[in-house]
């Protein structure tokens, strides 16, 4: 097995992957990229209910149309500077979408066990830095940001960092990073980033934040019945896209997408 991931990841390389010797598909990697501090316990539930029905509607919309396309999604969780390196930025592996995603389900259940370590805004700054890294290597399409808060101030950052005695030498969090040079960063990468705010306090930054970088954004109200199910349509629509807007247009008429979250 191990050695069939090698292979498979090596035709993944650059975006494109040939099938049966002819045909082409397109790979979409997305990163869904969480706050899960203390403040966002009411939406672990909602956030683990989401991650089952975006693979199951993602799965179906490719098999009905035949598409030769490729999606995987990770996820990634940040708190802020008061959690220890290991805890301040946690990722899942990648998972395609056409396997099992048991693998996600028991990140989620073991990362978002327990929301905590909040203060005040929070670490966007340090996912946007690792999504950075792992575009390097191989191109991020899409980002999802979930959040209730805003992102740490640049003009805080040094202080929050230097506040728990919190050793950051010899970590991969060492150099500081800001949002907003990360941000520039990303949409120099064409890696556009849409958001959900969950509070209004966060809804300015987001908004900035999905515009910089040619993103959406969007009101999540964790109340809400159909909560989870905007959240994926917005995730699945944003994935979908390499594959070309017929398969979003496919996917909204499937799930008859409100308008409010056409992405």
């Amino acid at each position: 097995a191990g050695r069939v991931a090698q292979v498979n990841s090596f035709l993944m390389k650059y975006n494109k992957v040939e099938l049966g010797g002819s045909a082409m598909a397109t790979k979409s990697r997305v990163v869904v990229l969480m706050d899960a501090t203390g403040s966002m316990g009411p939406f672990i539930q909602l956030a683990k209910g989401a991650v089952k029905q975006l693979f199951q509607n993602m799965n179906k919309i490719v098999i009905e149309n035949n598409a030769k396309t490729e999606i995987y999604v990770k996820y990634m969780l940040y708190r802020n500077y008061n959690a220890p390196p290991d805890k301040l930025l946690v990722e899942s592996s990648w998972e395609v979408l056409s396997d099992n995603p048991s693998r996600l389900f028991n990140f989620m259940d073991s990362s978002l066990c327990k929301a905590e370590y909040g203060i005040a805004e929070e670490a966007v700054e340090v996912g946007f830095a690792r999504i950075v890294e792992e575009d390097d290597e191989e191109h991020i399409d899409q980002v999802v940001l979930i959040g209730d808060v805003p992102a740490n101030p640049v003009s805080e950052i040094e202080s929050r960092r230097s506040s728990y005695k919190i050793n950051w030498r010899s970590t991969r969090f060492e150099q500081p990073v800001n949002y907003i040079d990360e941000m520039n960063k990303l949409k120099t990468k064409d890696i556009s980033v849409s958001t959900f705010y969950l509070t209004d306090y966060a809804r300015v930054n987001f908004e900035e934040i999905a515009e910089f970088t040619g993103g959406a954004c969007f009101h999540l109200n964790v109340k809400d019945a159909d909560a989870a199910t905007n959240l994926t349509n917005v995730v699945a629509q944003r994935a979908l896209k390499a594959g070309g807007e017929e398969l979003v247009s496919a996917y909204r008429k499937t799930f008859a997408v409100s308008n409010a979250y056409i992405a």
